[in-house]
C-alpha cells in the first residue's frame, strides 16, 4: 500500500499489548513508504528556510544563502 503525504496512519498494538478497540495514530511518516522521503525532506525545506536558505528555482536540491550553499540529495 502507499500513503498520500499527510494521510493519517493507524496500526494495532503490538502483541501483549492489545487492548480492544484501541488502535495507534503514528506521528511521523513510515520508513519505507513512498511519502516518507518526501516527508523528510519537506521537514528539512522549512529548516533551511528558517534559517535564511532559499530554494533555487533551477535546482529543487539547492538551497543558497548568504553565507552558504546546501546541496541536498534524497536517495529513496
Amino acid at each position: 500500500a502507499t500513503l498520500n503525504p499527510g494521510e493519517e496512519v493507524y496500526m494495532t498494538l503490538h502483541r501483549g499489548w492489545e487492548q480492544p478497540g484501541k488502535v495507534l495514530k503514528l506521528k511521523k511518516s513510515v520508513y519505507g513508504q513512498a511519502p516518507a522521503p518526501l516527508a523528510w525532506f519537506s521537514k528539512l525545506e522549512k529548516g533551511l528556510e528558517d534559517t535564511g536558505f532559499r530554494l533555487s528555482m533551477m535546482d529543487l536540491c539547492l538551497f543558497i544563502s548568504d553565507k552558504a550553499i546546501c546541496v541536498v540529495y534524497v536517495d529513496d
